[in-house]
């Protein structure tokens, strides 16, 4: 099926559905966790889910995560992100092809702000520009589609959009269906610069001060891209010692 997640036993949440009142309950979801996205301050996570429901979380222990707030989609939910410039504010993309946002406040329940419909296919992924108002909605798999999200307008479409990342300057990296990476500035220049990998990049990502871009190769390896896509450095399986998490061992390759 094209919506299943490649995922851990991702059921098996064990969580606290109340503050405080330090009881195991079982599972979070009814079914496969398909999306997650933590607040730019920790302090909440956001969790989308196959069953068609979003759980918002208060991850301010993250030991003791406590269910903050729970509300529906009208089918499984794919992505979800925290808004940069409004930290209640958070946008889903949905299976049907519906992308909405939310304002997820603490005291009251979670309201419906915008609805962004009509897309050809499902909404795979959600990206929010840096200003807090443009949110990309990657379509399938291959486009996406460009929104000023609270005039609920739609700007235009992302044709090579296999996968996308957006900088905090808010340059938009793209990886197309013909292997080849760009990088475009929307409200700049509608030209885009672009690159061929070695590998067939199976994930991009910025880097937090939006410096290098990092690709993912299928062929195990990692490459490292500045701002205008010149290289700064590949590494293969092999080529260096592997960084481990705080606590675990280095392993030397």
């Amino acid at each position: 099926m094209i919506f299943d997640v490649d995922c851990i036993d991702s059921r098996r949440v064990d969580v606290q559905h109340c503050p405080g009142d330090g009881r195991n309950r079982g599972p979070a979801h009814a079914a496969p966790v398909s999306c997650v996205a933590l607040r730019a301050d920790g302090g909440r996570l956001a969790s989308g889910s196959h069953d068609r429901s979003v759980i918002v979380w208060d991850t301010t222990d993250p030991a003791r995560p406590a269910m903050v707030t729970e509300f529906g989609h009208r089918a499984a939910v794919l992505s979800v992100a925290w808004n940069p410039a409004a930290a209640d504010l958070l946008a889903t993309g949905a299976a049907d092809g519906t992308a909405a946002v939310w304002r997820v406040v603490d005291d009251r329940p979670p309201s419906q702000m915008k609805v962004l419909s009509g897309h050809p296919g499902p909404v795979t992924s959600v990206a929010w520009m840096p200003d807090g108002q443009h949110l990309i909605c990657q379509i399938g798999e291959s486009r996406a589609a460009v929104w000023n999200a609270f005039g609920e307008t739609y700007l235009g479409e992302l044709a090579d959009c296999v996968r996308l990342a957006v900088s905090p300057h808010g340059l938009v990296a793209t990886v197309g269906v013909d292997r080849l990476v760009a990088v475009r500035d929307l409200w700049r220049d509608p030209g885009r610069i672009t690159y061929l990998p070695a590998a067939t990049v199976e994930d991009c990502a910025w880097s937090p001060d939006g410096t290098t871009l990092a690709l993912a190769g299928d062929d195990g390896s990692l490459e490292l891209l500045d701002s205008t896509l010149r290289p700064i450095r590949s590494v293969r399986l092999g080529d260096t010692r592997c960084a481990a998490s705080p606590g675990r061992p280095t392993a030397a390759a």
